[in-house]
């Protein structure tokens, strides 16, 4: 929300300079009048006691002010005396001790800084006068979480403050016109915020609520430097390439005074900050790697805090979708791999555990996709399109790591005597789930004997490419899970899973192979055979991928959800 007003008496919950289309997208004793919630006559006259300020979702331990407004009938500023106290549902809340409002306040007071949340979760603060009680509800409360945007050479600004002032309330800013539909989480706003002709502050964006109205953050997604209807401002990409976020290096176009706002000269150590890490990756230009490492290595990481590599996608994240949907898109979000003479040589070249990796496009030219090496545990790979062209490696590798989860990806044309669509984990569990590997010369690999990997809901079709009769599912020896059900491929592979119980030997029909469309045909001999997943006890899920549902019953294989 970008602001709240908590209503008493028949308004229980009011949301105003929201924007809406009507008045059922506003909430309690609101309308919406020119496209922004407001607070109508009837609330303005049974509301007393007003409350603002607090806005969300914020992050846990960051403070927030409070303002507090005793209002008369006709909504005027009401000189009343006596003490506010607070409280929270979040247990573990700091909230400001009994205040004492004075004849010389006039019914109004601000806190700076007065509410720190520090229980994830949806809270509701309440503050009672006298008589007079009002709550703000719905106060999500997160992990920290940085955003850094990475778009291929955009140094240039996004957006500039001429004609269009900003103005920055606590973590909210709000612009005066619409921003272009490609901003989006992780991009960099510098401003200067003292008026002295030098950009002096620096925040990301952290959430959009539409295009004039975002939560912006700090480099360390604390509360950055307020400021009121400022015209001098730019809008940036925090990176221009990956191995310049690897490196800490921010874009060029930023003013040298606010650009060094990453040290990668020591380990990034999430778990010490207790914060997540996201690094959103835009259509631009295409990504290209050129053979040295590109990601990610001395980051100390958990399960709970993170690293995230995606392509942006929903409104709360980005006015235009950066990601495919389902079809290889050269407008979508895509990393060419440009390096030559090994097969290994990697576009994205994974050197820490908890990395996950959601919705590019990967070009592998004569090479892999994404290589987890042995340091790697649960790395998580969803929703990308990996294609091949030439002798390439593999589309995903998990090498010896342990505890990979690779679900909803579509991998075709990975040719090359050696390589494959996926190669399953060496060592200890992994989890493969509903991939669509086509015309490989492998479908998914396993090259040693692990009975801890589980293959469920893939499709494996027509990998014979590079001169060979490879099967859709190599196991060298063949061990794998019993637990592997729900698998489809086009040779006699798939009858060694599960213990003769894990795959069915069919073809599948795609809509139109060889334009690169591998969503499933309405007549798939394959079609509802696949296993709900979406209680998994180890990996569940129940999207496709272009996050379309998939159904309680009768799933399909593969990454499309016909």
């Amino acid at each position: 929300m970008v602001a709240v007003l908590a209503c008493l008496a028949a308004c229980a919950r009011t949301s105003i300079d929201v924007p809406c289309g009507s008045d059922v997208d506003c909430g309690d004793c609101t309308q919406c009048i020119d496209g922004a919630c407001v607070l109508d006559d009837v609330c303005a006259s049974a509301t007393p006691l007003r409350v603002s300020g607090v806005t969300w979702p914020v992050n846990r331990g960051l403070a927030q002010d409070l303002h507090i407004e005793i209002v008369n009938s006709d909504g005027a500023p009401e000189d009343w005396v006596g003490t506010l106290t607070f409280t929270s549902s979040d247990p573990s809340a700091q909230l400001p001790a009994p205040y004492v409002l004075t004849p010389t306040e006039h019914g109004q007071v601000s806190l700076p800084s007065a509410v720190v949340f520090d229980s994830l979760g949806v809270h509701t603060l309440t503050v009672t006068a006298g008589s007079m009680q009002a709550s703000v509800t719905g106060i999500e409360v997160t992990e920290r979480h940085v955003f850094r945007s990475v778009g291929a050479g955009r140094v240039s600004a996004l957006a500039i403050g001429t004609g269009n002032p900003v103005t920055i309330d606590g973590i909210a800013a709000t612009f005066a016109a619409a921003l272009p539909d490609d901003v989006g989480v992780g991009d960099a706003l510098q401003y200067d915020a003292d008026d002295d002709g030098v950009a002096d502050a620096l925040a990301f964006i952290r959430h959009r609520h539409d295009a004039s109205h975002f939560i912006v953050k700090t480099a360390t997604d604390g509360r950055p430097v307020a400021s009121a209807t400022n015209v001098r401002w730019q809008l940036f990409r925090a990176y221009t390439s990956f191995a310049d976020a690897d490196g800490g290096i921010g874009n060029l176009g930023l003013d040298a005074t606010v650009r060094n706002f990453d040290d990668r000269s020591l380990p990034t150590d999430l778990v010490a900050a207790e914060t997540k890490w996201s690094f959103a990756c835009y259509a631009d230009a295409p990504h290209v790697a050129t053979g040295a490492p590109v990601f990610v290595q001395d980051w100390v990481t958990s399960t709970t805090y993170d690293v995230r590599i995606f392509a942006p996608s929903a409104a709360d994240e980005v006015g235009r979708s950066q990601r495919h949907r389902g079809i290889w898109n050269d407008a979508a979000c895509t990393m060419v791999n440009a390096a030559v003479g090994s097969l290994w040589d990697t576009a994205l070249d994974l050197r820490v555990a908890n990395v996950r990796v959601e919705g590019l496009q990967i070009d592998l030219g004569g090479g892999t996709g994404i290589t987890a090496r042995d340091a790697v545990t649960d790395g998580r790979f969803s929703a990308n399109i990996i294609r091949g062209s030439g002798d390439n490696g593999f589309g995903i590798a998990c090498s010896a790591q342990s505890g990979a989860r690779v679900w909803n990806n579509l991998i075709y044309d990975v040719a090359g005597d050696a390589g494959a669509g996926i190669l399953a984990p060496e060592q200890g569990a992994g989890y493969v789930y509903n991939n669509t590997i086509v015309n490989s010369h492998r479908g998914i690999y396993l090259t040693y004997e692990n009975a801890a990997v589980v293959l469920k809901n893939n499709i494996a079709i027509g990998n014979l490419a590079g001169g060979g009769a490879e099967p859709g599912f190599d196991l060298t020896p063949v061990i794998v899970s019993a637990a592997s059900v729900g698998n489809c491929t086009s040779d006699t592979s798939g009858a060694l899973l599960g213990g003769g119980t894990g795959a069915q030997t069919v073809g599948a029909t795609f809509l139109d192979a060889p334009s690169g469309d591998y969503h499933l045909h309405a007549d798939a001999p394959c079609q509802g055979t696949g296993r709900v997943l979406s209680s998994d006890p180890e990996l569940s899920f129940g999207d496709d991928f272009e996050g379309d549902e998939r159904p309680a019953t009768a799933c399909d294989p593969g990454a499309d959800q016909s």
